[in-house]
């Protein structure tokens, strides 16, 4: 199994429901998973890679939708003990306003050009 998978919702607050549905965008482009999440709640996205070979997953800015959401952060947790093992990518969002916004991640080496994968998540913000 590779240790860079699809990634996973950690709710915090009132998050609605998850869906792990793989949908298609305009462009080619695929979603991992559409989120809802109540205004004024917080969501984290989880995404499992191996920072020791270089690698990390980046949250890619603009976001297309600004003032839906707000990024509160993210750090790195070791998914093993084992040395050079896989860890977990943990970003921290906030749910601002109603609507929807798609949260681009992109799984690279930062002194390369490209990315070696591309997760999408379709954040939809409803009311409280």
């Amino acid at each position: 199994m590779s240790p860079v998978g699809q990634g996973r919702v950690l709710a915090r607050g009132d998050l609605l429901a998850q869906t792990s549905d793989v949908t298609e965008l305009k462009g080619g482009n695929t979603v991992s998973k559409t989120i809802s999440a109540n205004t004024n709640s917080e969501f984290e996205i989880v995404l499992e890679g191996v920072p020791t070979a270089g690698y990390v997953w980046e949250l890619v800015h603009p976001l297309d939708n600004v003032g839906v959401v707000q990024e509160l952060g993210h750090e790195w947790k070791r998914s093993t003990s084992l040395v050079g093992g896989p860890s977990a990518a943990h970003f921290r969002f906030l749910a601002l306003a109603e609507g929807e916004v798609n949260l681009h991640f992109r799984y690279r080496r930062p002194w390369e050009k490209g990315f070696k994968e591309e997760r999408i998540f379709h954040v939809r913000v409803t009311k409280s």
